[in-house]
């Protein structure tokens, strides 16, 4: 399991010098399971030292099974090197479960599980949480009750507006998202990877843990579209029908209308497709959202759109079409 992940908290992660003995025990451990192959047996000497005879079996069972789950429904994301000296965002997520299940904090544990995996695996995960955790507590282990405090959902700004037809009528957090698919398709056109150029635009604006929620956004539509995406260069000061899909479904998602953001997914993939695709609408509205970026629920006339819209060139492939 990778537990470095790019993540605009990385310059921020905690050193591993100040973890409390909970925190190191739980990280370490994390680090040694996957170094040691993902066999149990390399953890048994300290969680026997730890739990004690009577504990190691059920602790170690919690744990192994804890990040069994992770790696089965993890969201996806490109891995890079950090400071060793340092806690992952990964790894920061998990102490943020375990304390938010040992303090009792349903809403913090909500929100650790949802930047740790998608939603098909959350029983699971907490499930497992709450064995570990309890073992902890036979042990007198406390894990600090926020490692972060999450920023306050802008939701009340959510609001309602006319739809535009000129990249520059759009709000600077439209924009913002706008410039991240324009780059990653970019990327891709000229066969490179799009995440770099992705994660560096959203990272410079303080979005840079939406980008992970973006890339795999994009990535799903291009392997499975049944049709052209309209997709300009960043330098095109219009927008295509299919650039303000893209921005409606991310608007609706912050709203909490999945059922329309899913609709839209439909225009582009089949039915299965979306519904392996709507978690990544979703991360990327609650993300966006954790940041501070809001997008507005626009009236959007698609029809005229696409009577603006030039014609796609010809012979370019499904989902990355530019011009």
């Amino acid at each position: 399991m990778p537990f470095d992940l790019p993540d605009a908290r990385s310059g921020e992660a905690k050193p591993l010098a100040s973890l409390s003995r909970a925190e190191r025990l739980v990280v370490g451990s994390l680090r040694r399971y996957a170094a040691e192959g993902r066999r149990a047996e390399t953890l048994a000497p300290i969680f026997r030292d730890v739990f004690g005879l009577a504990g190691v079996e059920p602790a170690l069972a919690a744990f192994v099974a804890l990040v069994a789950i992770l790696e089965r429904h993890r969201r996806g994301a490109a891995i890079v090197a950090l400071r060793r000296d340092r806690a992952s965002p990964v790894e920061q997520d998990v102490l943020r479960l375990l304390a938010a299940v040992q303090t009792g904090d349903r809403t913090e544990a909500d929100a650790a599980t949802s930047d740790l995996i998608l939603k098909s695996g959350w029983t699971e995960l907490q499930q497992a949480a709450r064995r570990f955790v309890a073992s902890l507590d036979e042990a007198d282990l406390h894990l600090p009750a926020a490692l972060r405090k999450r920023p306050r959902a802008a939701r009340a700004r959510l609001m309602s507006a006319p739809g535009v037809h000129q990249v520059s009528d759009l709000t600077a957090d439209e924009r913002l998202v706008l410039s991240g698919i324009r780059a990653w398709v970019g990327r891709i056109k000229q066969n490179e990877c799009g995440w770099p150029a992705l994660f560096a635009i959203f990272a410079a604006h303080g979005a840079g843990r939406a980008a992970a929620s973006l890339h795999a956004l994009l990535y799903a539509l291009s392997v499975a579209t049944r049709r052209s995406i309209d997709v300009r260069c960043a330098a095109c000061p219009s927008l295509s029908p299919d650039e303000a899909r893209m921005l409606h479904a991310v608007a609706c998602a912050q709203q909490d209308r999945m059922a329309e953001s899913f609709d839209l997914l439909l225009t582009w993939v089949p039915a299965a497709a979306a519904r392996l695709t709507i978690d990544a609408v979703d991360g990327l509205a609650r993300l966006l959202l954790e940041a501070q970026a809001v997008l507005a629920v626009r009236a959007w006339d698609f029809a005229r759109l696409e009577s603006l819209a030039l014609p796609p060139p010809d012979g370019e492939s499904a989902g990355r079409v530019l011009h």
